[in-house]
């Protein structure tokens, strides 16, 4: 028997490890609690739920898994912006942490833009191959042309042919021949038959709105603008931040493509999908600002005292589970986020009177906190280092 993971809270850490509710329990929790032998106690307003080695996967139902994903699919007719970096590295969290069956590539080249189709294509290909983003199938918008409903426009749509959806009128076809970004997508829709799920800016929210009353089965994940040192991008204001431009700046800090990728990661991923995300270039070599390279250096820090780790398949702590299954719930990597630093603040309080070196009783105090630590940090796409 498995229920929502939604449904409940944390115990506040000072109270014990385990979960709570508001109140008292409801029928199907009572009947949860029976199947799985979950000790439960009143706590004054709250209902505790103290764990004994269950195994959360057990009790919790996973969360969709969608048989497509569109997480990163930018147009081949401009160069990668810092936006995109935000997108690319939500993706790669959310298809580390397996929300996703297959993992699809909707490429825009219906325009011809300051970049050659191929030569972005290619570029394109090396950054999926750099960062290990797994890509099961390309399409390419000029490609998607089929068989799809439409009828004929009147009145202002006279010479177009358009889509009916649920009365308003959404052009398929211009009165010059060219389809519309909306006529690729239906088309791919029809194609694909399945729970896709698409990862876009939140200014195409309407967009995926209308290809869900036409096919069901669309899902839209919005994600949230992205400035630097606080200023929002602008192509009429000339300050549109290069992707390229950023990694060469990170690579020339850290000396290390993955590590780069690690600071990149830490400030887009410690805050919610759909929220702005702001990447201050003047503390991204601080740790105590730059998270990502926080994680890193915490890691490598072990590995420099002489400790090893392999990377395990599932958390040892509670938390860290729980976190998990609830961020894979709600596509939400934050909340992954929010576990990692708390294990890494832990090792880092540890290691001020907890020596490594010849202390076989404190490299078993540090393991599975590293292990945690590791395996946390795969899940939202970042890096194993070995030294920062």
């Amino acid at each position: 028997m498995k229920v929502d993971v939604n449904q409940f809270k944390e115990i506040p850490s000072p109270h014990g490890v385990g979960l709570c509710v508001y109140g008292g329990m409801s029928d199907e929790i009572k009947a949860w609690t029976e199947y799985h032998d979950i000790k439960t106690e009143f706590h004054g307003r709250f209902t505790n739920f103290l764990f004994d080695g269950q195994d959360l996967d057990n009790c919790f139902n996973e969360g969709k898994v969608y048989d497509y994903v569109d997480g990163f699919s930018p147009n081949l007719n401009k160069h990668l912006h810092l936006g995109h970096a935000s997108n690319f590295v939500i993706a790669k969290a959310l298809q580390n942490m397996g929300i996703g069956k297959k993992y699809i590539a909707n490429l825009g080249d219906t325009v011809t833009g300051a970049v050659d189709k191929f030569e972005a294509l290619e570029a394109l290909s090396d950054l999926w191959d750099k960062f290990d983003y797994k890509v099961d199938k390309i399409y390419f918008a000029t490609q998607l042309v089929g068989d799809v409903e439409m009828e004929d426009g009147t009145g202002d749509y006279v010479g177009t042919k358009v889509f009916d959806v649920n009365g308003q009128k959404i052009v398929g076809q211009k009165s010059n021949g060219n389809y519309s970004y909306f006529y690729h997508d239906v088309v791919l829709a029809s194609k694909l038959k399945g729970e896709t799920l698409y990862m876009t800016g939140f200014e195409q929210k309407e967009h995926f709105e209308s290809l869900k009353c036409l096919y069901p089965g669309t899902n839209h994940l919005m994600l949230g603008l992205v400035t630097i040192d606080g200023r929002k991008m602008s192509s009429s204001e000339g300050n549109v931040i290069m992707l390229a431009d950023v990694m060469d700046t990170l690579r020339t800090e850290f000396g290390d493509d993955h590590l780069a990728w690690n600071v990149l990661s830490g400030y887009i991923l410690k805050s919610d999908v759909d929220s702005v995300k702001d990447i201050n270039m003047a503390n991204i070599d601080n740790p105590r600002q730059s998270l990502g390279l926080y994680f890193s250096y915490t890691l490598a820090k072990l590995k420099s005292a002489g400790m090893n780790v392999e990377l395990k398949e599932k958390f040892n702590s509670f938390r860290m589970q729980y976190k998990f299954l609830k961020a894979k719930t709600n596509l939400q990597p934050r909340i992954l986020f929010d576990g990692i630093f708390d294990v890494a603040k832990k090792i880092s309080t540890l290691y001020v009177n907890h020596h490594i070196a010849g202390n076989k009783k404190n490299q078993e105090l540090y393991q599975p906190l590293m292990e945690d630590l590791l395996l946390g940090m795969v899940k939202l796409g970042m890096f194993d280092v070995d030294k920062v």
